[in-house]
């Protein structure tokens, strides 16, 4: 019975189908991979750290237009953890929204190259380290070198 073993086939494949289709739909939207649409809003700088330190007024004069927040998170790897102890941590960032298909997202660039995203209960962690990322942050990772 020759007919018999396409539908046989069919039934194994659509699990699997399935899970494919789960696991796309469940892809970080990001500035980089959603079409364009990504309405974004961006804060001036945040200064946290002790009144006249140096990066003060780096961080003071530091600011990011829409398109390179957006080149920021195309440039950059998301992590499933925070990737703090590989970067720098500089007590100034950026803040604001990204709006991209129907969903709002916090997002916080810190001066030293990782970010965050939240929305609900959710929380992603991006980390930018590639050369196209230089101009856009304060001090980029040179992975902990101490150079």
């Amino acid at each position: 019975m020759p007919w018999v073993s396409p539908p046989v086939k069919v039934l194994v494949c659509i699990p699997q189908i399935l899970l494919l289709s789960l696991l796309l739909s469940c892809s970080p939207v990001s500035p980089a991979r959603d079409g364009g649409d990504a309405q974004i809003k961006v804060e001036s700088a945040r200064y946290t750290g002790k009144a006249g330190d140096p990066i003060e007024a780096a961080c003071l004069e530091w600011s990011l237009a829409p398109g390179q927040v957006r080149a920021f998170f195309e440039s950059s790897r998301r992590y499933e953890e925070n990737p703090y102890s590989g970067f720098y941590q500089v007590p100034c960032a950026i803040a604001g929204e990204i709006s991209a298909k129907g969903r709002i997202w916090r997002f916080e660039i810190n001066g030293g190259g990782t970010a965050t995203w939240r929305s609900g209960s959710q929380t992603r962690y991006w980390e930018c380290s590639a050369e196209q990322c230089e101009p856009l942050v304060l001090l980029l990772s040179d992975g902990m070198s101490g150079d």
